[in-house]
């Protein structure tokens, strides 16, 4: 008799074959967004399921080959096959609804889906963006001048965007409300000077993160 597989432990591996093991929309940040999806599932009151594992672990398969295809729409093609054999009707149609959908500024279709895109929004942390914003520049060739400064640009513009979403997720709203008026307030008072300091000091203290979480 052949051993059972583990569901969770197989969506997991199958989706790890799809992404490298780092770089921009790779594996470090589907493990970010399974993270944040694990606190936002406790915030819930709700455990995470296959549906909402099969989103999380599959949202941006093939996103650097999607083009000017809306890369939700890309991933929901390309995961679609993979996810029937491991998932029963409902919970396949939920996962990828919620695929399809997470790169919009639509309401979201099913609970699903407000937890996909409250989960890849991130915790409003200002650092983290800074970070995040000076390394993408960086690797595009600029200076580490211009890097900060596109850096400081991008978080006055860009801080809080969720929050800001026409159709908010409402899971990401209930449970960040205080991070996100923090961020908020911390984005209006950024300066140049203080946004590398605050780069800096994240650094220090996740020496071991990937540069692309």
């Amino acid at each position: 008799m052949e051993p059972l597989v583990d569901p969770v432990i197989d969506l997991e591996n199958t989706a790890k074959l799809y992404y490298e093991e780092d770089g921009p929309n790779q594996w470090p940040h589907i493990q970010r967004v399974k993270q944040q999806a694990e606190k936002l599932a406790k915030f819930r009151g709700k455990p995470l399921d296959l549906a909402d594992l099969a989103a999380v672990y599959f949202h941006d398969i093939g996103k650097r080959e999607a083009g000017v295809q809306d890369h939700g729409e890309y991933a929901a093609q390309i995961a679609g096959p993979l996810l029937k054999p491991k998932l029963n009707k409902e919970q396949w149609k939920v996962a990828i609804d919620a695929i399809r959908t997470h790169n919009t500024d639509a309401p979201s279709v099913n609970d699903t889906a407000d937890l996909l895109r409250s989960a890849d929004a991130n915790v409003p942390d200002i650092s983290w963006f800074l970070r995040k914003s000076y390394n993408k520049m960086k690797s595009q060739g600029m200076s580490n001048k211009d890097a900060l400064s596109n850096a400081l640009h991008m978080a006055k513009k860009h801080i809080g965007t969720a929050s800001q979403l026409k159709h908010r997720p409402k899971l990401y709203e209930k449970a960040f409300a205080a991070e996100i008026k923090t961020s908020d307030t911390m984005a209006d008072h950024l300066t140049l000077n203080l946004a590398n300091k605050l780069i800096q000091k994240y650094n220090q203290e996740h020496p071991k993160e990937s540069v692309y979480v």
